[in-house]
């Protein structure tokens, strides 16, 4: 079973590589000219020079994709693996809303604190005993 993790995991590195080299060429392929009929055998021009820059092994890339997602190894693995994702990632998802509660119930302590210590602060400044010595001080 060690040797289907293997396989599983080289699949997925093979994807990511697959789909970056297919955001490369779409980034490269819509500096190509318009399609218009005046335009295209610009455009013609264009991919035919961006073919031979492409890396010749992707459709080598390709195929071993497809014998890979296809094989017993990857399938049985796969069965194993990805609901065991799923379930990380569900926990993630969790977890984030859980930080983000906690920061909101944070915030809002800070909040009724800080409106709590205003509070406390107006009831001292306006109590007999800080108005009788702001007098005092006024007088001396």
């Amino acid at each position: 079973m060690l040797h289907h993790k293997y396989v599983f995991l080289n699949t997925l590195a093979l994807r990511k590589w697959r789909d970056e080299f297919r955001r490369k060429v779409l980034v490269r392929a819509q500096c190509a000219h318009g399609a218009g009929p005046s335009e295209s055998w610009e455009a013609q021009h264009y991919i035919a020079n961006l073919l031979p820059t492409l890396d010749p092994q992707f459709s080598d890339v390709e195929t071993a994709l497809l014998f890979l997602e296809n094989s017993p190894e990857f399938i049985e693995a796969a069965q194993v693996i990805e609901p065991l994702l799923e379930g990380v990632a569900e926990l993630e998802i969790e977890e984030a809303a859980a930080r983000t509660r906690r920061a909101d119930l944070e915030r809002a302590h800070r909040e009724a604190v800080a409106s709590a210590e205003e509070r406390a602060r107006t009831v001292a400044l306006n109590s007999p005993e800080v108005a009788a010595a702001a007098r005092a001080l006024a007088a001396a």
